[in-house]
């Protein structure tokens, strides 16, 4: 779902992390031994956009949207989100402003929490509970749930699997379009996963 990379912090100082690599050769490996994987690049990886017109990265599908059917015969379009974003589309600057505050955030929680580890006292986690209220004024600003879902519906699909707003939600809607956003793996710990049946299920502190 894309924002797999923060190419925003490796254009500010170059800095390929040991973890990096091992997403990578992890999802090459899965290639390799059959798992078909797609990519649909986001705001924070966007540089890898400009592979689109390659179709592919190795053994994995890259393009800004699939079309996925599920076991029960559902068609999902499937996308990062972020060209729904009024924000992130029309005042890049203020997204980039976000950030750096956000790496300050995680920066406090990292120091914050070792000390707390010491006194074992549970985590807390400011950065996450900021960016959920950011994203939720995001959200509403870009009524994004609601403009994918017309887009999904544009497209012949009866629901939208996306990223971006960082907020894990499976939610049915009155207008008969499924609406999915997979979250994030670093602070929600998320993934959307679909059962043998075709139904979708959310899970949650996967990691």
């Amino acid at each position: 779902m894309g924002d797999i990379f923060d190419g925003w912090r490796l254009k500010k100082s170059w800095h390929w992390r040991e973890s990096y690599t091992g997403v990578m050769q992890r999802l090459f490996d899965l290639g390799q031994q059959g798992t078909k994987l797609f990519y649909t690049p986001g705001n924070h990886d966007e540089f890898l956009r400009e592979f689109l017109s390659f179709n592919s990265l190795g053994d994995i599908r890259i393009a800004d949207q699939f079309v996925h059917e599920t076991a029960d015969g559902r068609r999902l379009l499937v996308m990062h989100g972020d060209q729904f974003d009024k924000v992130t589309s029309n005042h890049k600057w203020l997204s980039r402003l976000g950030d750096v505050g956000y790496n300050v955030l995680m920066g406090t929680n990292r120091g914050t929490n070792a000390v707390l580890k010491l006194l074992r006292r549970p985590p807390v986690y400011f950065s996450k509970r900021v960016k959920e209220r950011v994203k939720k004024i995001t959200n509403a600003i870009s009524n994004f749930e609601e403009t994918l879902a017309r887009y999904a519906k544009a497209n012949q699909c009866t629901g939208v699997v996306c990223g971006h707003i960082h907020i894990p939600t499976a939610i049915e809607r009155p207008d008969g379009i499924s609406y999915y956003n997979t979250g994030d793996w670093v602070e929600n710990r998320s993934a959307l996963v679909e059962l043998p049946d075709g139904r979708l299920h959310m899970i949650e502190s996967v990691i």
